[in-house]
């Protein structure tokens, strides 16, 4: 069976897509009907008709052959509404995640791509399936073609295949652009002959079938007043059809090489990633589809695993177990459980909560599972009770347009034997204590860090972490998946179906007590799933050689985090408002002046009067409009930023809106009554091993821009302490010094020269005594460029540059430091043999498409092998200095606290007289963390705010 290549003309679907739906926007604001649309084109695809290969063409921003041929080529449409650029970066996303590589081509249409791999994908023995919802396309129909269109909406669809096409018109598919060059076409303003319409058309088609025929036997045409429309008109004729003809063979990228069919690789969209974009754009009801498919529907086969890649094995039919439970009530059934978990040497927990995070979550009762089938449920608190509903009748219900009283929240009033029950020798509080402090009865948790944190708050401490599945997975398929849904793991891994967990609405309608159990139940299920899933995944551990690092790095570092997350970090609240208040001021000065530099008002925001402003009023370089207007993206203005001030200062307003927003106004709301902000840090985000921070995303506040410090200086330290950074120096091209075993890399950073300027002086050939500040930056920028594996064209973009220099510049850099490449291309290799990459302690990445013979998708699978074993270390790196300079804070009980870890940074709170003690500790903890064949560098910095903090000399 032949293999099917799918085009999908990526413009036209989504315009498409944005007529058809509803308007139709996110929590967030942004607009989504046109991407809703598109996605369900995307679904519809993938589930009836089974791609093999999958391309997605794209307009560019520059003007085509055709406007050369005629300037005014479109000139009739209309501008772009807003909500519908809005949605154009976003549709390129989601083209990716369903696998479909996406093409642009400089001076030509989207069509001319489609044109050219079809010519392409049928000479190939491809069966070829244009999706698409402009008519245009059906030229192209031919044998081995059909086209996909539109008749209504979005799923109102057909195909069109050569009999479909002579059906609809009268003519072959091939006539279609004398059709147009005949009777025109509005919507591309194609002039045609003026006169001739539809009809006319077909009829001097059937009998002259192309026009270049009709205009050699012009003096045949009947009746004389359309050969004299002809005859007046024959220029525009020619250049109709020059302009209706979609090319067949224009020059492609190299992400546009079709693999043989018999080598195409098995196509299969990326779930996990498809699962957690519908997150951000909330698509819900997508979501469930998508999950349905991932789930093993026959639309969607499993990717074949490259050579080396773990192969999950996935249980048919997960299905519930049957469960033995005891109610622990009395302390009987306490000394029964602690007998059972001192028995079993280890035990599962999983806490019945309310829904609130984990620094407001109620702790209802502890599910601990002893062996498989084995749970105990230790009840904490007594369930909610409903609120009294009032008598009917009588005044009690009140007036018509009384104002209703405030809703009154379940209560949790305790009676006296509860109290009894769970207080004194042999009581719950005392039997939970001793289990959960046992060093002798390891525990095992999905999400410890969350649980570490609701017991502490409710009187509890749990040590001997033994286990964590989440973690567990994350270390064995980083890479593979995006997220690691108890749930999921749960039914792929052990093969235990947990019962359905409640949505928000549900929460909403049903009454208290059936949440109650309904959560009670979820949580006994659970505890004896993750009980399964560590006899599952134990044994995966210590074959891949990963259980070293989930008990000796990732586990001890879970109630440090959790610890992190407690203190949060102190806010001045007062300071920020007056920080805002000044970026407000700040983003109306700009505004005014973007207005005086533009010579009228206009909305900056709005991307639509920013482009008609800048490439219609101004006449900036920007290339002709397209289906989708013009782009304001910072790709496009950052080159014109250099010459153009408005440009400029439409960035520097950008910059400050968005962080005025993200941060200076959000900020404030988000602290608690302690003062502080508490944020998230993740373990199972970053496929390198990095620690994320969420809810607020405190990682990405910068420190090289003057707002970001201003922002930082927000975070201060209580009367009488300071704060304390300490800061890791080019950690990442050390450790790339130390892996690519070069010798100048090394002697470089031993000698302690000036990497950057050693570097430019090896690249340019000459004395670091001769480098001038702008080969540093460039040099700076090569060893970043090489270090994460960026293109030629990405670094020519960087340095604003050719892209031939960029090119020299990397060659030049080989050249002098040849351990680097050699290093590279065997990372690549190993990658390619075993399906994974690996850190210095072993933490793995799996790359799927390290082999793929997509080129695009193998590319950036190349590029992430390279980088991983380098950022991974540093992150491996840093969570062994934090366990370092944890034991050393209890060891020597400084007044410290460590307030948060920000990529290669460690932020403490210390007393003043007691900072100089602390960073010199730290600074020998984070500088022994891992032994290099070059030394680990730390800066360290103190100061009354995290944005206002300077270098202290150590005492040594």
């Amino acid at each position: 069976m032949a293999k099917t290549l799918v085009l999908l003309d990526g413009n036209s679907l989504l315009f498409r897509g944005f007529f058809a739906v509803r308007s139709l926007t996110n929590s967030k604001g942004l607009p989504t009907n046109a991407l809703f649309g598109f996605t369900q084109m995307l679904l519809g695809v993938v589930e009836k008709h089974h791609p093999d290969l999958m391309f997605c063409a794209w307009d560019t921003h520059d003007p085509t052959f055709r406007h050369e041929l005629f300037t005014e080529y479109k000139g009739t449409r209309q501008d772009t509404p807003d909500d519908l650029i809005q949605q154009g970066p976003y549709a390129r996303r989601l083209a990716d995640v369903f696998r479909a590589i996406s093409l642009e081509a400089p001076g030509y249409e989207a069509d001319d791509i489609i044109g050219t791999l079809t010519i392409q994908g049928v000479a190939a023995g491809y069966e070829v399936l244009i999706v698409t919802g402009d008519s245009d396309m059906l030229q192209l129909v031919q044998p081995g073609v059909t086209v996909l269109t539109m008749i209504k909406g979005i799923t109102d669809t057909v195909i069109y295949d050569e009999a479909a096409v002579e059906a609809r018109y009268g003519l072959k598919p091939v006539q279609l652009t004398d059709y147009r060059a005949l009777k025109g076409d509005s919507s591309d303003n194609i002039p045609g002959v003026p006169g001739i319409g539809e009809k006319t058309a077909t009829t001097l088609l059937q009998a002259f079938p192309t026009v270049e025929e009709l205009e050699a036997r012009l003096s045949e045409v009947t009746p004389v007043r359309i050969q004299e429309k002809i005859r007046e008109n024959l220029e525009k004729m020619r250049l109709s059809k020059d302009l209706a003809v979609i090319r067949k063979d224009i020059p492609l990228p190299e992400a546009a090489a079709l693999p043989s069919p018999t080598e195409c690789p098995d196509y299969s969209p990326d779930y996990a990633a498809i699962k957690l974009f519908f997150d951000e754009l909330e698509f819900r009801t997508l979501a469930r589809r998508v999950e349905a498919m991932s789930a093993g529907s026959p639309t969607s086969p499993p990717r074949p695993h490259p050579a080396g890649e773990p192969e999950v094995e996935v249980v048919a039919e997960a299905k519930a177990v049957l469960l033995t439970i005891t109610e622990v009530e009395t302390a009987t059934d306490v000394a029964e459980l602690l007998a059972a978990a001192k028995a079993a040497g280890r035990v599962a927990l999983r806490l019945h909560t309310d829904e609130a995070s984990a620094l407001d979550a109620r702790l209802y009762g502890v599910a601990i599972a002893t062996g498989a089938g084995r749970v105990f449920y230790c009840p904490l608190a007594p369930p909610p009770l409903a609120p009294p509903v009032p008598a009917s009748g009588g005044a009690e219900l009140g007036g018509l347009f009384d104002t209703p009283p405030a809703p009154t929240p379940p209560s949790f009033v305790p009676t006296k034997s509860e109290t009894e029950r769970r207080k004194g020798a042999g009581g719950m509080d005392a039997g939970m204590d001793a289990l959960l402090t046992d060093p002798t009865i390891g525990k095992l948790t999905y999400d410890g860090r969350t649980d570490i944190t609701i017991l502490q708050r409710h009187g509890f401490t749990l040590s001997a972490l033994a286990f964590d599945a989440e973690l567990a997975a994350y270390l064995l398929f980083a890479g593979q998946r995006a997220t690691y849904p108890l749930r999921d793991i749960a039914q792929n891994l052990a093969g235990r179906e947990l019962p359905p967990a409640l949505e928000k609405k549900e929460r909403a309608t049903l009454d208290a007590a059936t949440v109650f159990e309904r959560d009670k139940q979820l949580a006994i299920a659970a505890a004896e799933t993750i009980f399964a899933l560590h006899e599952t995944l134990e044994p995966r551990l210590e074959k891949d050689k990963l259980d070293g690092l989930l008990r000796e790095l990732e586990l001890p570092l879970v109630p440090i985090l959790a610890e992190i997350e407690r203190t949060g970090l102190l806010l001045d609240k007062s300071l920020l408002e007056k920080i805002a208040a000044g970026m407000g001021e700040q983003i109306t000065a700009l505004e005014k002046s973007i207005h005086a530099l533009a010579g009228e008002p206009f909305t900056v925001n709005s991307p639509k009067q920013l482009a008609e402003v800048l490439f219609e009023k101004l006449k900036l370089p920007s290339g002709k409009k397209t289906k989708t207007g013009y782009s304001t993206d910072a790709d496009v203005l950052e080159p014109l930023a250099l010459e153009h001030e408005i440009v400029a200062q439409v960035l520097q307003y950008r910059e400050l809106a968005k962080l005025k927003s993200t941060y200076a106004d959000a900020l404030p709301a988000l602290v608690r009554s302690d003062g502080r902000v508490h944020t998230s840090l993740n373990q199972t985000v970053a496929a390198t091993g990095r620690l994320s921070s969420s809810n607020p995303n405190l990682q990405n506040i910068p420190i090289r821009t003057p707002v970001g410090r201003e922002i930082r200086k927000a975070f201060v330290a209580p009367p009488g302490r300071i704060l304390l950074s300490a800061d890791y120096s080019q950690i990442e091209l050390r450790i790339f010094a130390h892996v690519a075993e070069d010798k100048d890399l090394r002697d470089a950073f031993s000698s302690g020269e000036d990497i950057h300027k050693y570097t430019a002086g090896k690249v340019y050939g000459i004395e670091p005594s001769a480098v001038t500040g702008d080969m540093r930056r460039a040099a700076k920028t090569v060893n970043y460029a090489v270090l994460y594996g960026i293109s030629d064209f990405a670094l020519a973009r960087q340095l604003k540059i050719p892209q031939s220099e960029a090119k020299a510049l990397k060659e030049s850099y080989f050249a002098r430091f040849p351990g680097v490449k050699a290093y590279l291309d065997g990372t690549i290799e190993f990658a390619q043999k075993n399906g994974y990459v690996q850190t210095l302690i072993g933490r793995r990445r799996w790359i799927p498409d390290i082999n793929n013979r997509v080129f695009n998708f193998r590319q950036a699978a190349e590029r992430a092998a390279a980088n991983m074993p380098i950022q991974g270390t540093s992150a491996d790196i840093m969570k062994q200095a934090m366990l370092s300079v944890w034991a050393m804070l209890h060891e020597t009980q400084l007044p410290a606290l460590l307030l948060l870890q920000v990529h290669d940074e460690l932020l403490f709170e210390v007393d003043q007289d007691a900072a100089g003690e602390l960073g010199a500790k730290v600074k020998a903890c984070m500088e022994s963390a891992y032994p290099l064949t070059v030394s680990l560098d730390v800066d360290v910095k103190t100061g009354p705010s995290w944005g206002d903090t300077t270098v202290v000399e150590l005492a040594p």
